[in-house]
C-alpha cells in the first residue's frame, strides 16, 4: 500500500471512534469503540477517555498522552521530545519549581512519589498524575498540569540547565552498555526512517539552540495532537467530562501535524535495506568473537487491518507465535558451548516487520542464519504440534477470561493503543476473541500461519567485530538456498518423563521425625532422623496468599568463609556450577525439558555465601513431590561433566560482559566500598565476579559443594503453603529425611559476626575502574556519601524502623539535588539499613554526575544532610513515608514474610506481628526521626566515596 493509501486511512479510522457496536464483524469499516467508555473529540481537537473500572484500587489514574516522540526528530532535533518530557515538570506556569519533586503538593493531596510520572517512547510522550478519588483538589491539579503542558514557559536559561540532567540519565540508564546502545540506535536508524542515530548525542546535548527546541515544541504540542485518559473506579463520569470540556475547550487548535504512523507508512513502502556495521570485539578476554545478525519480515497488515477484526486476530495469533518459534529458537541452542541464540519479537504497530536478532560466534554466522530460516520454512510448512497447540492456544485463552476486563491495567492499555497506534477498541473485545480463539483449531490456526511466516526477510542488519565481513548477496544466497532445500518437519527433543528413576523412589521409606514443638507465631517445628530440621508453617498464618503454592528455603550456617582464601570463587560458583551441569544423567537440558511442563519452571535457586549455604524454590501443591526430589537431587546427586564446566565459562563470561542482569558499575562501586569497610556478606558481581572465573578451580568447587551440601543436620528447611501438617510430612520424611550425611565442613570456625573494625569518618575515598581492571569506561562519576554506625542492640526493631525511615526521607529529600545550582545530576536515590555482617546502621546517599560536578555536589550533599539533622522535617513527606511503609506492611508478600522466617530461624531476630508494627509505626512523630537523624548522621561515622575512570591526579 502506498503513503498517500494508508494516510486515508488513518483519516477514515479517526472519524470513526464514536457510537456502539455490537459484537459480530462490522464488515464495512472500521470497528466502533466500546460504548463502556466516554469519549469525545472538543472542537479543537482535543481528545478525551473516561473509563469506570469497578474495585480498582483507590486512585483515578489520570494520563495525558501527546502524539510525538523519537519518531517526530529530525537529525537537528535529537532528544527533543525527551527534552520536552523533562521541561513538563520545570515549566508549568501554574507550579513553582519541579513538579515531581513537590513533596508538600503530594502531601496536601494525598499522593505519594510515584504518583507523579513521564515517559517518551517512538511515537508519543506520556504524563501520569494519580489522585485519591475523594479528593477533588487533586483532581483539579491534574487537569491544571496537563492544561500547563500545553502552554509550558520555555526559556533559553531552564533550557540549558537541563542539559546535564539528559546526559545523566543516558549515561545512567546504559551504564557498561553505552557503546552498544549507540551501536544498536544507529542499525535502528538504518532501517527504520525515522529513527535517528544518536551516536552524536553528548556533542548535539552541549550544541543544540534552545529556539529550535521551542520551536520542536510548538509544532507538535497541540491541542489536536493530545489526549486525556482517565480511568478508574468513579462514578462521577459527567462531571468529569465537565471538567475536562471546560479545562481543554479553550486550547488553540493548531495545523495538523505530520502523522507520527507516516514513518511506519515509509518503512513499509521503502526498499530493502542491508546493513552491516563494525563493532570493536563483543567480549574482551574472551576467544569469541560474536556477530549479531538482525533480520525483518515486514508484515503491511498489522497497519493495514488494525481497526478490523482481523488486525486485532493477527495480534492474538503473533502473540502465540512469538512464543512457539522462541521455544524452537531455544532449543536449538541448547547444547553445551553452543554460542548460538536466537530470539524473535513480533510485529507492532510502531515497527511493523517480525524481528530476529541472532548471536553467533563469527565463523559460525553462516550456519547460524541457515538454522533460523530453516525453522522459519518448519513452521510455515508444517505448522504447530499438538502440543505446541495446546500449550499456546490454553496460554491465550487464559489471558482473554473475561475477568480481564476488571482489570485497572488491561483498560489502561487498552486505550493507549487505541489513541497512539489507532487499534481498534470494539465493545467486549476479549470475550469475542476467547470465543473464537476456543473454537479455532489446530488445523485451522496452521492454515492461517501461510499469510504470517516469511521465508525472506525484507532487512537484513549485521553487527560485527573488525575482521569479520559480509555482503547483502552472500548472506540472500544462504538464505535462499535453504529456501530452495527441502525440509522436513521439526524434530522434537524426547522429554524425561520423571527426575529419578522409578525404583529409586520406591527405595526410598519415610524416615522419623521428631516434633519438638510450635513456634509462637504457629510454626511447626521437626527434626528428622537424619538431623534436618524442618519448619512448617500454614502461609495463611504467614502472609496474604492466593495461590496453592508452598515455598521452600533450606540454609546452613557455613559458607565460604569455612575455606581459605583462594577457594573463594570456586565455593561461590560451585551451586550454578552443578546446576549448569545437570543432576544424576540428566544434563541441565533435560531437567529443563521435564519442569518446563510444571509449575517449577525456573527450577531451584542454591547458593553459597559467605556466611551461609542455601536451597530456595516453590512449586504447585501438586508438584510438591516434583520439587522435594529436586532438592533430594541436588544434595546426593550432583552431575559432573567437564564439557559443562567448559560451557558454564562461556555462559559467565557472557552473563558478565554483554548486558549482565545488573549495573556492572554500580557493583564494582559496590564491591570496592565493602572491601573497604571489611563487608564479605554479600558475593561480589562485576568485575571481581569476572575475574573470579579463572579463580575457579573445577573439582575443588565440587569438594567444596559436597562438603557444605554433605550433611543435612547443618540445615533448617522452611517450608510455607496452605497446606495441613499431616498432608505434607510424609513427603518431607521421605525426600528430606533420606539425604545421607555424606560430606561435612570439619572445624569450620567463623569469625564473629560485627567483629569487624569500622574506618573512622569523615574520609574520603576514590576508587578508579581502570585499575579494578574494568570492561567500560565510565563517561561520568560515581559519588556516595554513607554513614555507617556500629550498634550494641543489633535486635532492636524499633531502631531499625526508624533508621529505614530516615533513609527514606533522605532518598525523597535528595531529589531536589538535581534542580538545584545547576548541577548535572539525573537521579538520586538513598537506602538506609541494618547491616547484619558489620553490626551497623549503614545509611547511603547515591547519585551519578560529571567529574566538574563533583565538589559542587559534594558540598550539596553535606547542606543537604546537615538540614535533615538539624532542622525540622517536613511534616508531610513524613506522613506519606509512613503511609507508603503501611502499604507495604499490609500487602507483604510471601517472600517478604519468608525472609522474615530466615531472619528469625537464622539470626534470632524478634517475631513481629503486622499489627505490632503497626502500632509502632502510627505512634511515631517526626521528632522521633530528627533524634535518629541527629544520631547517626555524624561527621565521625560519614564516609564519602567516588568511582571514577582513572586516579585524581596529584
Amino acid at each position: 500500500m502506498s503513503i498517500p493509501k494508508l494516510l486515508i486511512c488513518y483519516a477514515l479510522f479517526s472519524l470513526n471512534l464514536t457510537g456502539t457496536y455490537s459484537q459480530e464483524e462490522d464488515a464495512f469499516g472500521p470497528l466502533k469503540l466500546d460504548p463502556s467508555i466516554r469519549f469525545g473529540k472538543l472542537s479543537n481537537g482535543f481528545t478525551y477517555y473516561i473509563k469506570h473500572v469497578a474495585n480498582s484500587g483507590d486512585k483515578l489514574v489520570m494520563r495525558f498522552y501527546v502524539k510525538t516522540g523519537d519518531y517526530s526528530e529530525s537529525p537537528e532535533e535529537l532528544d527533543f521530545a525527551h527534552a520536552i518530557e523533562h521541561l513538563a515538570f520545570k515549566c508549568a506556569k501554574h507550579f513553582s519549581g519541579n513538579i515531581a519533586n513537590n513533596t508538600k503538593m503530594r502531601s496536601r493531596l494525598g499522593m505519594d512519589d510515584n504518583d507523579v510520572y513521564g515517559g517518551t517512547s517512538a511515537m508519543n510522550t506520556l504524563y501520569y498524575f494519580n489522585v485519591p478519588y475523594d479528593r477533588r483538589d487533586a483532581f483539579d491539579t491534574g487537569l491544571q498540569w496537563f492544561q500547563d503542558i500545553s502552554d509550558l514557559h520555555l526559556t533559553p536559561e531552564v533550557i540549558n540547565k537541563e542539559r546535564g540532567p539528559l546526559r545523566q540519565e543516558v549515561i545512567m540508564k546504559q551504564g557498561s552498555n553505552l557503546k552498544e546502545h549507540f551501536i544498536r540506535m544507529r542499525l535502528e536508524s538504518e532501517i527504520m526512517p525515522c529513527r535517528m542515530d544518536n551516536s552524536n548525542f553528548f556533542e548535539h546535548n552541549k550544541n543544540f539552540d534552545p529556539e529550535q527546541l521551542i520551536k520542536f515544541y510548538r509544532k507538535w504540542y497541540l491541542s489536536n495532537n493530545m489526549a486525556l485518559v482517565l480511568v478508574g473506579d468513579t462514578t462521577r463520569i459527567q462531571d468529569m467530562e465537565s471538567n475536562v470540556i471546560k479545562r481543554f475547550s479553550n486550547l488553540e487548535r493548531g495545523r495538523s501535524p505530520i502523522p507520527v504512523e507516516k514513518c511506519v507508512a515509509e518503512y513499509l513502502d521503502r526498499p530493502n535495506q542491508f546493513v552491516s556495521l563494525v563493532q570493536s570485539k563483543a567480549l574482551e578476554n574472551s576467544n569469541t568473537s560474536y556477530v549479531k545478525v538482525h533480520l525483518y519480515m515486514r508484515d503491511g497488515k498489522i497497519l493495514e487491518q488494525r481497526d478490523t477484526w482481523d488486525g486485532l486476530k493477527r495480534e492474538v495469533v503473533w502473540s502465540m507465535l512469538r512464543n512457539v518459534m522462541n521455544g524452537r529458537f531455544k532449543m536449538v541452542g541448547n547444547d553445551y558451548n553452543s554460542t548460538f541464540s536466537a530470539s524473535g519479537m513480533p510485529p507492532h504497530l510502531a515497527f511493523p516487520a517480525y524481528r530476529i536478532q541472532v548471536q553467533e560466534a563469527g565463523e559460525n554466522a553462516e550456519g547460524a542464519i541457515r538454522k533460523v530460516m530453516v525453522l522459519l520454512q518448519q513452521l510455515k510448512k508444517y505448522g504447530l504440534s499438538e502440543t505446541e497447540w495446546e500449550q499456546q492456544k490454553n496460554k491465550k485463552i487464559k489471558e482473554l477470561q473475561p475477568d480481564v476486563t476488571e482489570n485497572l491495567n488491561y483498560w489502561i492499555g487498552q486505550i493507549q493503543n487505541n489513541y497512539v497506534y489507532g487499534l481498534a477498541l470494539p465493545e467486549n473485545k476479549a470475550s469475542v476473541l476467547h470465543r473464537w480463539l476456543s473454537d479455532l483449531t489446530l488445523g485451522e490456526f496452521n492454515a492461517l500461519l501461510q499469510d504470517y511466516m516469511f521465508t525472506m526477510p525484507n532487512d537484513i542488519a549485521i553487527v560485527a567485530p573488525e575482521g569479520v565481513n559480509f555482503n547483502e548477496k552472500e548472506v540472500r544466497s544462504w538464505i535462499q538456498q535453504e529456501q530452495n532445500r527441502a525440509s522436513g518437519p521439526y524434530i522434537f527433543k524426547e522429554i524425561p518423563g520423571q527426575l529419578m528413576d522409578k525404583a529409586k523412589v520406591a527405595s526410598l521409606k519415610p524416615v522419623e521425625s521428631n516434633f519438638i514443638g510450635t513456634s509462637v507465631f504457629g510454626a511447626r517445628e521437626f527434626v528428622l532422623d537424619n538431623g534436618a530440621k524442618v519448619v512448617l508453617l500454614n502461609s495463611k498464618d504467614l502472609a496474604k496468599s492466593n495461590n496453592d503454592k508452598i515455598y521452600l528455603h533450606g540454609f546452613s550456617p557455613y559458607g565460604a568463609s569455612c575455606f581459605k582464601k583462594g577457594d573463594y570463587f570456586s565455593a561461590i560458583n560451585a551451586p550454578s556450577i552443578i546446576q549448569n551441569a545437570g543432576l544424576g544423567e540428566m544434563d541441565k537440558f533435560q531437567i529443563q525439558g521435564f519442569l518446563d511442563g510444571t509449575s517449577i519452571r525456573n527450577g531451584l535457586s542454591l547458593y553459597i555465601d559467605y556466611r551461609e549455604t542455601g536451597i530456595k524454590g516453590n512449586a504447585s501443591i501438586h508438584d510438591l513431590e516434583n520439587l522435594l526430589q529436586l532438592v533430594y537431587l541436588h544434595f546426593t546427586n550432583p552431575r559432573k561433566d567437564h564439557r559443562a564446566f567448559g560451557d558454564w565459562k562461556l555462559q559467565q563470561i557472557k552473563r558478565h560482559s554483554s548486558k549482565p542482569s545488573y549495573d556492572p558499575i554500580l557493583e564494582d562501586f559496590n564491591v570496592a566500598v565493602r572491601e573497604f569497610v571489611g563487608d564479605s556478606s554479600k558475593a561480589p558481581n562485576g568485575t571481581p565476579r569476572w575475574e573470579g572465573i579463572s579463580k575457579t578451580n573445577f573439582d575443588r568447587s565440587y569438594e567444596i559443594y559436597n562438603q557444605l551440601y554433605g550433611d543435612p543436620s547443618d540445615f533448617t528447611f522452611l517450608i510455607t503453603g496452605d497446606v495441613t501438617v499431616n498432608a505434607i510430612l510424609p513427603l518431607i520424611q521421605k525426600y528430606l529425611g533420606s539425604i545421607p550425611r555424606s560430606g561435612s565442613v570439619p572445624g569450620c570456625r567463623q569469625e564473629m559476626i560485627g567483629n569487624v573494625k569500622l574506618p573512622k569518618g569523615p574520609l574520603y575515598r576514590e576508587f578508579s575502574a581502570r585499575e579494578l581492571g574494568a570492561l567500560y569506561d565510565l563517561k561520568g562519576v560515581k559519588y556516595s556519601m554513607k554513614f555507617i554506625s556500629a550498634t550494641q542492640d543489633p535486635l532492636d526493631w524499633q531502631e531499625h524502623i526508624k533508621v529505614e525511615i530516615l533513609g527514606s526521607l533522605l532518598s525523597s529529600i535528595s531529589k531536589k539535588l538535581r534542580y538545584v545550582d545547576e548541577s548535572a545530576i539525573y537521579d538520586t536515590f538513598a537506602t538506609a539499613s541494618f547491616n547484619r555482617e558489620l553490626s551497623s546502621y549503614e545509611i547511603t546517599l547515591y547519585l551519578d554526575c560529571m567529574a566538574q560536578d563533583l565538589d559542587k555536589i559534594r558540598n550539596s550533599c553535606k547542606e543537604l544532610v546537615k538540614e535533615l539533622g538539624n532542622k525540622s522535617l517536613q511534616q508531610g513527606l513524613f506522613k506519606e513515608v509512613i503511609i507508603n511503609k503501611m502499604a507495604k506492611l499490609q500487602g507483604g508478600s510471601i517472600f517478604q514474610q519468608m525472609e522474615k522466617l530466615h531472619g528469625y530461624y537464622k539470626f534470632n531476630e524478634p517475631w513481629l506481628y503486622t499489627t505490632e508494627v503497626e502500632d509502632y509505626l502510627k505512634s511515631l512523630k517526626i521528632e522521633d526521626i530528627e533524634v535518629t537523624a541527629k544520631k547517626y548522621l555524624r561527621d565521625e561515622s560519614m564516609m564519602e566515596f567516588v568511582f571514577k575512570n582513572g586516579r585524581k591526579d596529584p
